[in-house]
This record gives structure tokens, sequence and C-alpha cells, in this order.
């Protein structure tokens, strides 16, 4: 799940990636963890934030998934 307090940054994400302008730009995300975990559990943790920010940006912002990668 996306934390609440990340929401307003990923809303002006979200806002500047539905100008018109900036419909044919592309975004990569990228999701961290910290060193707690090991390599894999870490790798798996981050992928997973990741989606989770693709898929809020794609069904708040309307955003299209092939531009978020």
């Amino acid at each position: 799940e996306v934390m609440k307090e990340s929401l307003p940054y990923l809303d002006s994400v979200g806002k500047m990636l539905t100008q018109k302008n900036l419909s044919d730009r592309k975004l990569i995300i990228e999701g961290h963890a910290d060193a707690r975990g090991g390599h894999v559990y870490n790798q798996g943790l981050s992928e997973l934030r990741a989606q989770s920010v693709k898929r809020y940006l794609v069904s708040v912002h309307g955003v299209d998934s092939s531009r978020l990668h």
C-alpha cells in the first residue's frame, strides 16, 4: 500500500504526468527497502512498492500504465 504521507507527492507526480505537454513522457518508478532484510526479500519488497505506486498513478490519475516502468 502507498503510505498516506506519500499521497501529496504522488498526486503532484500524477498531475504532472497528465499535462498535455508531457503526455509522451515515461517514468521509471523505483522502490526502496532498508538493509534489514536479505537481498532477495528486499528486492521483492522494492518491486512491490514500485507496483503500488504504479497502480495508484494509473487508478487515481489515469496515467497510461505503458508510460510507467
